[in-house]
């Protein structure tokens, strides 16, 4: 189905896995370059591929990731490839306790090694992770995540996702609601598909956005672009 795929021209969402607070609604474009964060990237990778697909970022291009066949540090750790640790109280915060320096991590980088490979080379140099607390190495993990993984997904532009997108980056622009209210509210309305109402939004087009879309639930299901209704 060509709704189901990413297209030239068409909006979409874009995340940056590692750091959920990047997120934002950009125009697809295979020369122009989009920015989250620090990670810049062309979504031209993305084009004639489905909505939800995970890319990792390499050296401003998208490569598709596969769920299956790719270990994550995770599962690393779960699988007890990385030990687990049980007390850090003798422990001291010193970056000589660090095996790999940041020319030999931006060496491995230039080489082409996956993320998840050379996060999982600092934790294996690292002299106290194994020392650390459970809770102190999912903390280091994370921190190495924010640090070096530059995992992208592209989603479409669903109403959830707008609202997320928006409570995010401006709320003040949605009058801070929030999504269960929104929800409440389509309710007492008694909003459904083929019915007929009047709106007054100064939600920035939140509140007609959902009413059009459960509205046209039976009539348009493919063709509503709710961002006409929110100013896109």
């Amino acid at each position: 189905m060509a709704d189901a795929v990413v297209a030239d021209g068409e909006h979409v969402v874009v995340e940056l896995l590692a750091q959920p607070e990047f997120i934002k609604v950009v125009r697809v474009s295979g020369t122009k370059k989009e920015r989250l964060g620090k990670v810049t990237f062309s979504l031209q990778g993305a084009i004639g591929r489905p909505f939800g697909a995970v890319y990792e970022v390499d050296r401003g291009r998208l490569i598709p990731k596969h769920a299956s066949g790719e270990d994550t540090i995770d599962a690393l750790v779960e699988e007890g490839n990385l030990e687990k640790g049980a007390d850090n109280r003798h422990l001291r915060d010193d970056r000589g306790h660090q095996g790999m320096s940041s020319t030999q991590i931006y060496d491995l980088k230039q080489q082409g090694a996956k993320r998840e490979h050379v996060i999982k080379q600092i934790v294996e140099s690292s002299k106290t992770f194994k020392s650390k607390t459970e809770y102190s190495q999912a903390k280091y993990l994370a921190r190495k995540k924010r640090q070096h993984l530059t995992d992208v997904r592209v989603l479409k532009p669903t109403l959830p996702t707008l609202w997320r997108v928006y409570s995010q980056k401006a709320p003040q622009k949605i009058c801070f609601m929030r999504n269960d209210a929104l929800a409440m509210l389509l309710l007492r309305a008694n909003v459904r598909a083929g019915g007929r109402f009047l709106v007054m939004d100064t939600c920035n087009g939140l509140v007609a956005a959902a009413m059009a879309q459960r509205v046209a639930a039976v009539e348009e299901p493919k063709t509503l672009n709710l961002l006409q209704f929110l100013g896109h």
